[in-house]
C-alpha cells in the first residue's frame, strides 16, 4: 500500500499526529452504513500504515460534511488541503480498502 501514497504539501505535515473515480461513487465509501467504530478502526489502520494523506483526506471530508451539512466533492477536499482532487480520490479508495479489512476482521 505504501507505494500508492502521494506526498503532501509541507504545510499538511503539521497534522501528522474500487476503480470508480466519480464523486458519487466515492461518497458510497462513507455513506454505506459505516458506524463510528468502523471508521475509527479504518483510520487506526491507515495510521499504522503511515498513510498520512488518507488520514487528512478522510478527516477533511468529515469536517467539510459537518460544516456544510452536505457531502463535499473531491475537489472541495482537495482545495481545502491544497492537493489535487485525483489525490483525494486515490486516498478515498485506500480508505475503502482499510474499511474492507476492518469489516473482514469483525
Amino acid at each position: 500500500m505504501r507505494s500508492n501514497r502521494e506526498a503532501l504539501p509541507a504545510a499538511a505535515a503539521i497534522f501528522e499526529g474500487s476503480l470508480e473515480t466519480d464523486d458519487d461513487a466515492l461518497l458510497k465509501i462513507l455513506d454505506e452504513d459505516l458506524n463510528l467504530r468502523t471508521v475509527q478502526a479504518a483510520l487506526a489502520l491507515a495510521s499504522r500504515e503511515d498513510d498520512v494523506t488518507c488520514l487528512l483526506v478522510v478527516q477533511t471530508w468529515l469536517d467539510l460534511a459537518a460544516d456544510f451539512e452536505a457531502d463535499p466533492s473531491t475537489r472541495d477536499v482537495g482545495r481545502d488541503l491544497g492537493i489535487a482532487h485525483t489525490t483525494v480520490q486515490r486516498a478515498m479508495r485506500r480508505f475503502q480498502s482499510y474499511v474492507e479489512v476492518v469489516r473482514k476482521n469483525v
